[in-house]
């Protein structure tokens, strides 16, 4: 082989693996919409040529998160096995939990939680989301692996006070069955019993009262 030809072949050599990481760098939006539509194959591929399975919008918000929201549960084990970060946060603390938490997934709840997503993170958690949208089944199953009744938010309120601002009675009723207190205040000085009162929350007072919240 002659010198010339053997540079050329170096060359091609050194370029083919330097587009590589190029064209594993799509664009994340085109990555985050395969999450959403399910399009395994693709995102297959774009990992296999060296995407980070962490890929994010400017928010944070990652894939597995994406998969979170829509409950893919299929895109969800897939990524996980491609070792996807289970407790990322995006910018606003959410984790792929507190997302799945939100939007009412049980079954990624569960899937995410067997594969290590942590129930009780600092801030914001997974029970504050899951009380605020009234989603009783995923709150018992946080409650069961032992997520923190009393937990409080950096704006100081607790799962059972985000309950009574959504007005979530069956949310106050299980939190309030597993001892949640009535005491905690917000800087301003509210309780979930004042919130309660202020917006004529009916049964929700009387089950406050009920639990021992004094006006």
């Amino acid at each position: 082989m002659s010198l010339k030809r053997f540079l050329m072949w170096v060359f091609l050599y050194a370029a083919a693996f330097a587009v590589t990481p190029a064209l594993a760098q799509l664009d994340p939006e085109r990555m985050l919409k395969a999450v959403e539509i399910g399009d395994i194959p693709f995102v297959r591929e774009m990992l296999d040529r060296g995407a980070d399975p962490d890929t994010a919008d400017p928010n944070g918000n990652t894939l597995l998160a994406a998969a979170a929201a829509d409950g893919n549960l299929e895109m969800a084990r897939f990524l996980i096995a491609r070792k996807a970060r289970i407790n990322n946060r995006n910018a606003f603390g959410d984790s792929p939990l507190m997302v799945a938490a939100y939007h009412g997934r049980i079954e990624m709840v569960r899937l995410l939680i067997a594969n290590g997503a942590d129930v009780n993170p600092p801030g914001w958690t997974p029970l504050h989301y899951c009380a605020w949208q009234g989603h009783t089944d995923i709150c018992t199953v946080l409650i069961e692996l032992r997520a923190r009744i009393n937990v409080q938010a950096p704006n100081g309120a607790t799962p059972l006070m985000m309950a009574v601002l959504q007005d979530k009675t069956n949310s106050v009723r299980l939190l309030l069955a597993h001892r949640a207190s009535t005491d905690f205040k917000s800087p301003s000085g509210d309780t979930a019993l004042s919130w309660a009162i202020r917006d004529n929350r009916l049964e929700i007072v009387a089950l406050l009262k009920q639990a021992g919240a004094r006006e």
